[in-house]
């Protein structure tokens, strides 16, 4: 249970922004969605666009389907004897990653979840607090996602929360007196989970988080944290899974962490399995001694740390799989770890579905318009 006092991939994407396309817009399916943006007007949809598909995973939804079907079929897990609430998957590529994203999510309970909170670091941008979409829907190529518009107005009712628009025309980039910046509009560390979700779980109301620098003026983050959890416990229950979107070891120049030139696969697992050992005990206190000596994970800490923090206080952690990109190479020059893990509560039982998983959701079409809050 989801206690309600809760206190990459290495690939460079590019998004083309069409110019001034003229699309088509409908009344909202879902009343809760249809009342998340008052400024957007009740008949305009808001659809966050798929960044991934044909890089990071299948474009094709049959394909797509077929892809997440057989990694979650390839994978044997322990039995987990307690109910899964919280989880930690990577953010790389179905090639590089998928079979390790594909433990975590074979951990879950089809049907279990109305609610899934997703939480990860910014890809590209650098902001204050924590930013979610202004939009109606999350698109994958299996169908659109809606977001839990009443839960994202009570999350963003602190400034610690911010919604941002997501814009696709092309003229707020070109435009040097507009300036605008791509942020939500490229970021794919949230959606590249999507896909196993729809597929193993069924359907849930989605609330995507990027979380950025907490710091406050006094460069300290532990009241922010405390907010950021209390303000997702106020909306979260028992049926509500928290999935935390983040890769660990980072190595290489190219993102400026080269702690040693020997043995480097070698000491990137002893690196990333002291973290592990923290991250399953839940101790935030080592945690973040570690990432304070060894300057490791300073990106994905806040995620991390908020999903042992989120974790019910009799939960344990338990990693499911691990795999180093750099495996097998003499000295590669850069390198990503990625790991499942899962917090599960051995007094609470499995959850029990309510619903079997859906075949598939209907795509929503979308509607070109500039959302709330436009950084």
């Amino acid at each position: 249970m989801v206690p309600s006092n809760w206190g990459g991939c290495g690939i460079l994407l590019t998004h083309t922004i069409p110019a001034d396309p003229i699309m088509p817009i409908r009344i909202p399916l879902l009343i809760g969605v249809a009342v998340l943006f008052a400024a957007a007007g009740p008949d305009r949809v808001i659809v966050k666009r798929a960044v991934g598909p044909g890089i990071l995973y299948p474009a094709d939804p049959v394909e797509l389907r077929s892809k997440v079907e057989s990694l979650l079929a390839a994978v044997d897990i322990p039995q987990i004897p307690g109910a899964v609430n919280v989880c930690i998957v990577p953010t790389g590529s179905f090639d590089a990653s998928g079979a390790v994203t594909a433990h975590a999510i074979k951990a879950l309970q089809p049907g279990a979840y109305d609610q899934v909170v997703m939480l990860a670091p910014p890809t590209f941008a650098n902001f204050q607090g924590c930013s979610i979409p202004a939009v109606h829907y999350y698109q994958t190529p299996l169908g659109d996602i809606p977001l839990d518009g009443p839960a994202v107005r009570k999350l963003t009712v602190t400034t610690l929360i911010q919604r941002h628009a997501v814009v696709y025309r092309s003229r707020p980039y070109s435009n040097p007196q507009v300036n605008r910046q791509m942020f939500h509009e490229r970021e794919y560390a949230i959606e590249v989970a999507l896909p196993f979700l729809q597929v193993h779980l069924g359907s849930f109301e989605l609330i995507p988080i990027v979380v950025g620098d907490l710091r406050d003026k006094g460069k300290n983050i532990e009241g922010n944290l405390k907010k950021l959890l209390r303000s997702i416990g106020n909306i979260s229950d028992n049926r509500t899974l928290l999935v935390i979107c983040t890769d660990l070891t980072q190595y290489g120049s190219i993102h400026d962490f080269t702690p040693f030139a020997n043995n480097i696969v070698s000491n990137i697992s002893k690196l990333d399995m002291q973290a592990i050992k923290r991250i399953q005990a839940r101790d935030v206190a080592g945690f973040r001694r570690y990432v304070k000596e060894t300057k490791n994970l300073r990106r994905s800490a806040a995620v991390i740390e908020l999903a042992m923090r989120a974790a019910p206080s009799r939960a344990r952690g338990l990693m499911l799989d691990y795999r180093v990109t750099g495996a097998g190479q003499v000295a590669p020059a850069a390198s990503i770890s990625y790991a499942s893990l899962v917090f599960y509560d051995p007094t609470r039982p499995v959850a029990q579905a309510v619903s079997p998983p859906i075949a598939g959701t209907v795509p929503v079409t979308e509607a070109d318009s500039v959302a709330p809050n436009a950084p």
